[in-house]
């Protein structure tokens, strides 16, 4: 169960981490973007003993047999992050509530709806140095969570407003001629929270009391539609070539159903569910562990065995090293095969990445006064 802290000091509320580079949000409404394998290198570099580590902290599918005998921790201070920053910070004028990212966008969720604010131009190997206009993706009112999909797709947990579909401009809607849209009810509750599942086929949305579990047609890749920034010409002339063999009542079909196509609600007998990886799962009134069976289209109990002693939790996500436990206290903990380690007494914010192959095995947890970034076995 040991694992190496990356504490970063400062007064933030949120952070993201995509293709190298880190996003930071401080409480004064502050984004700031780092190059992540510049920081890990720069350290390294003052802490030599630590150099058989680097690798492996700058990307997760790297070393994947390395193992941290006992828990190490680096701490990088206001100075070093000014010493060493490669990138930008810009002004929001906000506190966002959430964080998204899908093709070199980045979604804000605030009380200002959902922005967003693209670098696709400006990436270069894990560094950002300009970003293009923030534009209003959607703004009738106050906006909790976020989650980007497939095509566009942003689901977008609006309070009292419910939850919602919007479809945003980008690359590979331009090329089927799929305009941006307001957005489309999915759920008139209260939503707090959503989250698309790795490849936008199930949606789950957090209400108040519940949650609400939805079912999407599985789609055709978006991939050979948009551009990547390391993408060769054969592999452009490839993209051309398998675009040009779909037939267009394909895309007319795919354009007319996220347009207008309703998800199926999935029956909930679960009190709790999440993602591993493209299973969903949950938690029964017992805390017996579940998974859905979508050929049956039923919960199955996997195990009589309690996932958890008692049922105080208030969020649960999956990472390839085993639960994140947030409890009603604050508090939060990673799960083991035989034992329980307590990450953080009083955390303010979290996340992890299930849906990136770069950082499967890392957790970001938004504390008083610093950032802290752990990466397990």
């Amino acid at each position: 169960m040991a694992e190496f802290k990356i504490n970063i000091e400062g007064n933030f509320l949120d952070s993201f981490i995509y293709s190298g580079v880190l996003f930071t949000v401080d409480v004064d409404g502050v984004l700031c973007t780092y190059s992540w394998n510049d920081l890990i290198k720069e350290y390294i570099k003052k802490d030599i003993q630590k150099k058989c580590f680097e690798n492996k902290l700058i990307d997760a599918r790297v070393d994947q047999g390395l193992k941290f005998q006992k828990d190490l921790v680096i701490e990088l201070d206001r100075n070093f992050l000014e010493t060493y920053q490669k990138g930008i910070c810009v002004e929001l004028d906000t506190w966002s509530t959430d964080l998204d990212i899908r093709d070199s966008i980045l979604y804000i969720s605030s009380e200002r709806g959902l922005e967003a604010l693209p670098f696709r131009e400006s990436w270069e190997n894990g560094k950002i140095m300009h970003f293009n206009e923030l534009y209003k993706v959607w703004g009738e009112s106050k906006v909790f969570g976020v989650s980007t999909g497939s095509w566009g797709r942003t689901l977008v947990a609006a309070g009292c407003h419910g939850a919602l579909e919007i479809i945003n401009n980008v690359e590979q809607n331009n090329i089927i001629d799929l305009k941006q849209q307001e957005g489309k009810v999915l759920n008139e509750e209260i939503c707090l929270d959503c989250e698309w599942e790795l490849n936008s086929t199930i949606a789950i949305l957090e209400n108040m009391d519940e949650q609400v579990l939805l079912e999407y047609e599985k789609l055709m890749s978006d991939n050979n539609f948009k551009s990547y920034a390391g993408d060769t010409l054969e592999a452009q002339e490839k993209k051309l070539r398998e675009r040009d063999s779909v037939p267009e009542e394909e895309i007319s079909y795919l354009r007319e159903y996220i347009k207008n196509g309703i998800p199926n609600n999935l029956k909930n007998t679960t009190v709790y569910s999440w993602f591993d990886g493209k299973k969903l799962v949950g938690l029964d009134q017992d805390n017996n562990s579940l998974f859905y069976d979508f050929v049956k289209n039923e919960w199955i109990i996997r195990n009589h065995n309690k996932i958890l002693d008692e049922s105080s939790y208030r969020k649960i996500r999956q990472t390839n090293a085993g639960l994140i436990i947030e409890t009603e206290d604050d508090s939060l903990y990673r799960k083991g095969a035989n034992s329980n380690k307590l990450l953080s007494e009083d955390v303010s914010t979290w996340r992890v990445f299930p849906r990136s192959r770069n950082y499967l095995d890392r957790i970001h947890i938004v504390n008083e006064d610093y950032l802290q970034i752990s990466i397990f076995d």
